[in-house]
């Protein structure tokens, strides 16, 4: 299948771009085993490059993204392998180097996250900006916004100066913070909204480094974001959460934690991916080996609404397991940052054209997130975008003749499953999206019965 030539390419200078084809579409009952989340491996990095640590990472995901960041730590002096056994390892003891490089910075989102981490690691940073899928506000263009990771860092302490694309931090002396309340960076005044607390309650969980006490109200607190805890905890820090609140304390042990391991949660959003579509093809699904205590908290909000639409969510030890009903039931869903998380929300859209009545679903985090319709619509889905929100009817997924294209992470999960579903043969095209946030892609599938084959074409940037 060649997963690894489809991880490795994204970020090449000639690059690659990709198509995706089913060749085999039977699914059945299946196992998975799955590796950590993305989202939790660019913060461990990040407060691993914050306090200059040697940090093993046993369940990286295998991602593009993954290896763009493996080259960025390389240009800032770090090293970085990925050994036989597909562990990680980190060694940031010896970066001296504060300019995260313009054509590797662009490629991916979280490479904004790094910022706060050299100003840490050596009081500078200097940044032209990230990449990703770009999710943000059709006023933005669709960019990702970037002025509240520096509003964070000005208010712990950074002067920030800007000329051109070319972003500069440096850090003072003086930290006078030791509070803040993430409501600050909410759309709405009485509730946690939009796209920005998630960001802010991280780069405040990094910067919090330079305080031996530190208050975040109203944080963010899902997988990613517990993952950081348990890592600062692990180097030392004490941290207690109560009523949404964090309260950090104690310095962390820098010269103790040489060599060390940590394992990441599992990928959360690979976990309502794949039983997605095993739900939608009417088979059981189990996850092995999962961090039952994060998962369980982290994806409360989506178990809540498959038992509600009649899906069983049962968990045996640590393995999770998905049992479809004989009929989905609609359900209407809305988005915040304390309900179901905005990458998941495209699935529960796929799994609702199969429920008995219509339903919607209404987008508080990235609100013009609804670009995969396109492709649902093209295959006979009944859906139908007023501003925010997105109206579902009942309706059966069908082959198409023409190619379809990708224009995100999860707009080109759910578009793959679709045609999965339908039992076609239709090109995906610009599949190389999906590389930056499923590891083992066709591995997953072929367990589940389905048989991809990638189409490489070679494309200079």
């Amino acid at each position: 299948m060649n997963d690894m030539r489809f991880y490795r390419n994204y970020f090449s200078m000639e690059r690659e771009t990709t198509s995706i084809i089913v060749q085999k579409s039977e699914i059945h009952d299946s196992i998975l085993k799955i590796d950590g989340y993305k989202h939790s491996m660019v913060q461990v990095i990040s407060l691993a490059i914050a306090l200059r640590l040697c940090i093993k990472i046993h369940n990286p995901p295998l991602v593009s993204d993954t290896y763009v960041f493996a080259d960025i730590v390389k240009s800032l002096g770090g090293r970085v392998i990925i050994d036989d056994e597909l562990e990680l390892v980190i060694d940031a003891r010896y970066i001296s180097n504060s300019i995260i490089p313009d054509n590797l910075g662009k490629l991916i989102h979280g490479s904004m996250y790094l910022c706060p981490a050299l100003l840490m690691s050596i009081g500078s940073f200097d940044f032209f900006g990230s990449g990703g899928c770009q999710i943000g506000s059709n006023e933005e263009n669709n960019q990702r916004p970037i002025g509240h990771i520096l509003s964070v860092m000005s208010l712990m302490g950074t002067h920030i100066s800007q000329i051109d694309e070319r972003i500069h931090g440096e850090l003072t002396k003086v930290n006078e913070i030791s509070e803040i309340d993430i409501m600050d960076y909410s759309t709405e005044t009485d509730v946690l909204s939009g796209p920005l607390v998630g960001g802010a309650t991280k780069v405040f969980l990094i910067m919090s480094l330079r305080n031996s006490y530190f208050v975040i109200r109203n944080a963010y607190l899902k997988t990613d974001v517990m993952d950081m805890i348990r890592f600062l905890e692990f180097v030392g820090k004490k941290i207690r959460i109560y009523d949404g609140d964090i309260y950090i304390e104690g310095h962390a042990r820098h010269d103790e934690i040489i060599d060390s391991s940590f394992m990441l949660t599992q990928c959360i959003s690979e976990i309502i991916t794949y039983s997605a579509l095993s739900i939608a093809a009417r088979k059981k699904i189990t996850f092995r080996d999962l961090n039952r205590e994060i998962i369980s908290a982290g994806l409360q909000p989506e178990f809540d609404v498959m038992k509600r639409m009649g899906i069983t969510v049962d968990w045996f030890s640590n393995d999770l397991s998905f049992y479809p009903p004989e009929k989905l039931n609609a359900v209407n869903i809305c988005v915040m940052p304390r309900t179901i998380q905005s990458d998941h929300h495209p699935f529960f859209a796929l799994l609702l054209l199969l429920s008995n009545n219509e339903s919607e679903i209404t987008e508080n985090v990235w609100k013009d997130r609804f670009r995969y319709a396109e492709n649902l619509k093209e295959m006979g889905a009944d859906m139908q975008i007023e501003g925010n929100r997105i109206r579902i009817k009942p309706s059966i997924l069908k082959a198409t003749v023409n190619p379809l294209s990708a224009f995100d992470v999860r707009s080109a999960a759910v578009t793959l499953l679709a045609i999965i579903l339908s039992n076609s043969s239709v090109e995906l095209r610009e599949a190389e999206h999906i590389s930056r946030g499923y590891s083992r892609l066709s591995e997953h599938l072929s367990d589940m019965g389905v048989q991809i084959r990638y189409v490489f074409e070679r494309k200079i940037r």
